[in-house]
């Protein structure tokens, strides 16, 4: 019996040592938008927010397992959907936001499959309006979407240091992207990169982050929302993205800023586009929040050009629960047509050169 005691004992401990540990949780964010000055006849709109009110719509799964000597065995299975039809998103992907497994220790995080590269990790330090139905990805849809197919990341930080990469033998599996791998003797091709630095302390912080797209067969690209897809079907084709931002903190207002350089080279083409950004983010009561952004775009292509400007109220009923109004003006340049929502869903744009408002009020619950 002392025996029996004794092993059922280091059973115990040996369950205790290498606990799995599975973690459910999620967001729902829906809304409804009012614009004005849509399409030709500048005839004013009302409607659900297609994919994103707030914050993204999803639900995860997180889990971590200790497998000792300071090892440990991690994934993540998140989905993304639509709160006002129940449709997933990320084209269709059942874990579209992310489908990953790796191993962390103290040298490091590393993990293998669908993630998002380090453009979009560097960018959730300073913008503070995110990717919102009223936001900078109405400019550029990949900012919310930047994510790899068939990839291997690696990510360590060295106390206020963090150092991340990544790369993917075939960035995107699925319609539009249409660039599973490479072909045969194009051995970039469908390849795609990312690296970061970035530097957080609690009153200020910085990141530099690159990312570089290749082209593939059937792929193809677009350098803003309201232009026609550019045939992006050669290895020596690239989408390059550099972005510089950062925060600073004084009580409880918070002020950051950035900038993206885009150029893209493709079927015999080369364009840029600058991003900048500005915002500020305060807590007037620990109940109300109070954020504004301004985002400007300009190209090589027409004289593109496009200012937004948006404002957003968010009144936390809970730690899980807000209700938040948010307004926003779209500035045309002569050839410009950005619409003031995002565009990566049902396109609302006005005429080139016209301005667009916009507001909506919503509703977020965590679990």
């Amino acid at each position: 019996m002392k025996k029996l005691a004794i092993a059922a004992l280091l059973c115990a401990a040996c369950h205790t040592s290498f606990a799995q540990s599975v973690q459910l949780y999620g967001v729902m964010d829906t809304g409804v938008e009012y614009l004005n000055n849509v399409g030709s006849a500048g005839n004013s709109l009302v409607r659900a927010t297609q994919l994103t009110g707030q914050t993204p719509s999803r639900w995860g799964l997180l889990g971590r397992e200790d497998l000792g000597n300071g090892f440990s065995a991690i994934f993540r299975l998140e989905n993304g959907f639509s709160v006002t039809n129940g449709a997933l998103n990320q084209g269709g992907r059942l874990f579209g936001r992310s489908a990953y497994v790796g191993l962390s220790s103290d040298l490091g995080t590393v993990t293998f499959g669908r993630q998002q590269e380090m453009l979009w990790t560097a960018l959730l330090m300073a913008d503070n309006i995110g990717p919102a139905a009223f936001s900078m990805v109405d400019f550029d849809p990949f900012l919310a979407a930047a994510r790899e197919d068939n990839s291997i990341a690696y990510k360590k930080t060295f106390g206020n240091l963090t150092l991340g990469a990544t790369y993917s033998l075939g960035r995107d599996t699925l319609a539009p992207g249409n660039c599973a791998g490479q072909a045969a003797g194009e051995g970039d091709a469908c390849r795609a990169w990312s690296a970061m630095i970035q530097y957080d302390v609690k009153v200020w912080g910085m990141a530099v982050a690159y990312d570089e797209q290749r082209g593939g067969e059937t792929s193809s690209v677009t350098l803003v929302p309201v232009q026609a897809p550019i045939a992006f079907r050669s290895a020596s084709d690239k989408d390059a993205r550099f972005l510089l931002d950062g925060f600073a903190k004084f009580g409880d207002l918070r002020l950051s800023a950035g900038w993206i350089y885009r150029r893209l080279r493709a079927d015999s083409k080369s364009l840029q586009t600058n991003l900048l950004f500005a915002g500020a983010n305060y807590f007037v009561t620990p109940a109300v929040e109070l954020d504004g952004q301004w985002v400007g775009l300009r190209g090589t292509v027409d004289g593109l050009r496009g200012d937004l400007a948006i404002a957003r109220i968010t009144y936390n009923l809970s730690k899980r629960s807000a209700i938040y109004a948010a307004a926003a003006h779209m500035f045309n340049g002569r050839a410009a047509a950005f619409s003031v929502s995002d565009t990566s869903a049902v396109p609302a744009a006005p005429v080139a050169g016209r301005g667009q408002t916009g507001a909506m009020v919503g509703l977020r619950e965590r679990f």
